[in-house]
């Protein structure tokens, strides 16, 4: 299903994500990349690529979401048409919330979505020289 997922981004927004695997021995550890959801949390920011990431627990903390995380943007600077990207958090999960500040992106609002309280933040292009 999440494969399906992503390669459906690719196809019709020329973006999407992708799988996060050990360089040692192959392993799967996680998944990160670019989406866009219509959540009608905010109209404004919704056309806007939303960056996330997701690990298995086990590559909590190896620096793995981070690595993967300047990659995916490196790209996006690059790539993407939009000159923001946007990505939205749980407030309990306090590592990504660390994650996204250490890559630049700042906080927008906060807002129930779910029945969970929602940290919407917002990063600007880093323009290539």
């Amino acid at each position: 299903m999440n494969f399906l997922y992503l390669a459906g981004h690719w196809d019709l927004l020329g973006y999407g994500g992708w799988i996060i695997h050990e360089k040692d021995n192959g392993a799967f550890v996680g998944m990160v990349g670019y989406q866009q959801f219509v959540r009608g949390i905010d109209a404004t920011r919704e056309h806007l690529p939303e960056l996330g990431w997701v690990l298995s627990p086990a590559a909590w903390g190896r620096g793995y979401a981070r690595e993967a995380a300047i990659a995916a943007l490196a790209w996006g600077d690059v790539n993407l048409p939009a000159a923001t990207t946007v990505a939205i958090v749980s407030e309990p999960n306090a590592g990504s919330l660390r994650l996204a500040a250490k890559i630049n992106f700042i906080e927008i609002t906060r807002v129930a979505y779910s029945g969970f309280q929602m940290i919407m933040l917002e990063r600007a292009r880093v323009h290539q020289s």
